[in-house]
Order: C-alpha cells, then sequence, then structure tokens
C-alpha cells in the first residue's frame, strides 16, 4: 500500500526542479505580452474585467494596470520560482508561486489554456508537499539534518497522485465520440488545423491509416495508463510502463502541435508516479568505483567548510562518495595544517588540494561534469587557487 500511496522524496526533488523551470519559462514568455494581455492598454483592461466578473476569481495584479507594476509583480514571481528551484525556503516558495500564478491565471482568463489548468492545480497541491526534502538549499542549511524515510504516504501524497489519474481519466471520457472511439478520425481532422500544427504534422497527412493508430493509441492510454499506474501487483514495472507510455503520447503532440506548455507540464506531473527502484537502479549506476573510492577530508571544526561540503555533495549528486574528518588521518591532517586546504584523494591514492580539487570532484559529478572539465584550465588554475585561499583565511 505504501508503494502505491507513496512519492518518493528523490521523485519530489526532480518535480520540483522541472515545475519551477517550466514556470520561469512560462513567465518569461509572457512578459513578451505584458502590455497586451496584463496592462490597462491591453486586450482586457481592469475595468472591464472587473464589470464584467470576466477574471472569475481574485486576482492581486489588478492592483494595477501599468506595465511597471505588473512587470514587478512577474519579477517577484520570477525570483520566487528560482528559489523554488534551488529548494530556498521551499516551503514558502511554493505558497508564493500558487498565489501569484491563481493570480495571474484570473487577471485574463480569455488567454488560458489546459496547460494554465494543469499547472495550477499542481502549485495548488505542491504547497502541502516537502519539496525541500532532498537536493535542496533547506536541506543543506539544516543544522542538525535528520533521517528522511525514503518514500512519503501522506494525505498531500495521495491527493496529487489522484489528480494526476483523474486529468487523464476525465480526458478520456472527454474524447467519448466516436471520432474518436469508433472511427478513430480525430487528429485527421485536428492535422487539418492550422492554428494547431506544425509542417509534421500536416505531413503525416498522407498516411490516415498511421492517424487512425496514433489516434486509437492517444485515447486508450489516457484511460488505460491512470489505471494500471495503481495496480497492487508488479506496481514499479506498471508504473515505468505507464510513464513510458504516456511520455511518448506526450512527446508526439508536442512534435506535431503547437500547444505550447501542455505536454511537458504533463510529463512533469508523471514525474511524481516514478517509483523508488527507479532511482535505486539509478544511483547504483552512477556509483562508479571512481566516486565510491573518492574520499574528501575537511576541517571538523569549521562549520562553514561542512556546509560548504554538503551543498557541493547536494548539487553536484556524486553518490557514494566518503567524506570524513581531517583528524581522522594523521597524514592527512598534516597536509590540512601546512596547506589549509581540503583534501580530495582518488581512487587511485592521488591526492588534490584547494581549487585543484573542487576541480577534480566536478569533473566526478554525473551533471557539472563540463564545468569541473572548464575549471580544471591552466589559464584558471592560478587564479582559482587565490580565489580558494582568501575564501579559506575568511573561513
Amino acid at each position: 500500500m505504501r508503494d502505491m500511496v507513496g512519492i518518493d522524496l528523490r521523485s519530489l526533488a526532480f518535480f520540483r526542479v522541472f515545475l519551477a523551470i517550466i514556470i520561469i519559462i512560462d513567465l518569461l514568455v509572457r512578459l513578451s505580452d505584458l502590455q497586451a494581455h496584463y496592462t490597462d492598454w491591453g486586450v482586457l483592461p481592469r475595468s472591464i474585467a472587473i464589470a464584467n466578473s470576466w477574471t472569475g476569481s481574485w486576482s492581486i495584479h489588478l492592483m494595477t494596470g501599468s506595465k511597471v507594476g505588473v512587470g514587478l509583480l512577474m519579477g517577484i514571481h520570477l525570483f520566487a520560482a528560482f528559489f523554488l528551484l534551488i529548494g530556498y525556503r521551499t516551503r514558502l516558495m511554493s505558497v508564493l508561486c500558487c498565489l501569484l500564478i491563481v493570480s495571474l491565471q484570473a487577471r485574463n482568463p480569455m488567454i488560458l489554456s489546459g496547460a494554465d489548468d494543469t499547472m495550477r492545480l499542481l502549485c495548488i497541491f505542491s504547497m502541502f508537499l516537502p519539496l525541500g526534502a532532498r537536493f535542496s538549499i533547506d536541506r543543506v542549511l539544516d543544522p542538525e539534518p535528520r533521517e528522511l524515510p525514503e518514500v512519503l504516504s501522506s494525505a498531500s501524497s495521495i491527493a496529487i497522485l489522484v489528480q494526476v489519474s483523474l486529468l487523464y481519466l476525465f480526458t478520456f471520457l472527454f474524447k467519448w465520440h466516436p471520432i474518436w472511439i469508433e472511427e478513430n478520425t480525430a487528429l485527421y481532422y485536428m492535422f487539418h488545423l492550422d492554428v494547431f500544427t506544425n509542417q509534421f504534422g500536416q505531413y503525416l497527412l498522407q498516411y490516415p491509416t498511421l492517424l487512425k493508430a496514433m489516434t486509437a493509441f492517444f485515447v486508450w492510454c489516457e484511460f488505460l495508463c491512470p489505471v494500471i499506474m495503481w495496480s497492487p501487483i508488479f506496481t514499479t514495472q506498471t508504473r515505468l510502463l505507464a510513464i513510458f507510455l504516456i511520455s511518448s503520447m506526450q512527446i508526439g503532440i508536442a512534435i506535431t502541435m503547437g500547444i505550447g506548455m501542455f505536454p511537458f507540464i504533463s510529463i512533469t506531473a508523471l514525474l511524481l508516479f516514478v517509483p523508488s527502484t527507479f532511482w535505486n537502479g539509478v544511483f547504483a549506476f552512477l556509483s562508479t568505483n571512481q566516486r565510491r573510492e573518492m574520499v574528501i577530508y575537511f576541517d571538523e571544526g569549521c562549520d562553514f567548510c561542512r556546509k560548504v561540503l554538503r551543498f557541493l555533495l547536494t548539487f553536484a549528486l556524486i553518490p557514494g562518495t566518503r567524506t570524513a574528518p581531517t583528524n581522522t588521518d594523521p597524514a592527512i591532517l598534516t597536509i590540512m595544517e601546512q596547506e589549509n586546504s581540503w583534501i580530495v584523494t582518488n581512487h587511485e591514492g592521488k591526492t588534490y588540494l584547494k581549487y585543484e580539487a573542487l576541480a577534480y570532484v566536478l569533473r566526478r559529478s554525473p551533471i557539472l561534469f563540463p564545468l569541473g572539465w572548464l575549471l580544471q584550465s591552466n589559464h584558471l588554475l592560478s587564479p582559482g587557487n587565490r580565489f580558494y585561499q582568501s575564501i579559506a583565511a575568511h573561513r
């Protein structure tokens, strides 16, 4: 039961990151039409919206009709989304992002789409989830980080998983029509609409049989996948299969139709269903000998050093790396006292100090390795060491 209703904390962390990225991209796109859509000089001035109750609900954005005022609110929204991305004051930022996105969408309901509805729902449920429990600044700065369960099983986890499932089930019911269920001609007609279809979608019109097969796949995928996600047997396998099928469907939508962010926000919602077994396998694969046998020694009496190390290991995602205080090894302690530096030893026993040690650790990261290769340049070694010594002298 816990596997069925629970969400792995690593899935929550990746969900947080991708949700924040989508919010940022969405805001940047809206900024390009800020005056036309959200000011008193646009298509829906505040006086018209309020007089006709077109906003549908409250909106902070109705406080101002100027380009500067709305731009300021969007700037605050961008900062909140960025802090949500890195996991700083995560709970507060998730609440702030939710309030601002509801307010922004209510300001001009004439331009909303299904992607906006989905994003709003995910933001509402996210306020009640521990999005900062993994891979976050909050976790790094926690003075006494406690061991957390691998899987979150709570009313909030059940609620958002059920909500995502219902989105697909009701989408299926909405398609209960002969052109979807019996004739399978819906995509054929849809690809004739220039307002939605791109050139690749128009090219597929030459293959009506393929379009019928795609139509049937789309509609039954939306019905079967949310059901098998709740299978009490082979839960891991069925969820991974459902995630693969729905993601394939969304990618197909993205490459044939121009409907904005909808496919990407839908795939982001599916991250919540990624089971623990998947992440265990991924991190086991990434835990190579070079990463497992690397040891990072730090000054145990330096709280700053401890936090910087936790920050590095949190965001570099280096699984299996060991850390140890320098006083656990007399030889390492001697080097630290002489060089005033942290020490990194690799799987071959080679020692790295100061800035060079940072570059080596980043090169071992599965996501930050390009930065590590850039930092190891000989031109950056001397200024990098001076910068490191400056920090070490004032830590």
